[in-house]
């Protein structure tokens, strides 16, 4: 391979793995926002629940 085809393939390859990386972390996030908002959502249930019986 000539050098400049190396360096081509080396920047693409970078750039897969921070994309990767980015789509790994928005992804933990909305995991993190998702149990926080079912936490949130559970503890209203259960407020209006104890105001019900």
């Amino acid at each position: 391979l000539k050098p400049k085809l190396k360096l081509k393939l080396k920047l693409k390859l970078k750039l897969k793995l921070k994309l990767k990386l980015k789509l790994k972390l928005k992804l933990a996030v909305f995991q993190i926002r998702g149990e926080m908002d079912d936490g949130e959502n559970n503890t209203t249930q259960r407020a209006k629940w104890k105001l019900k019986y």
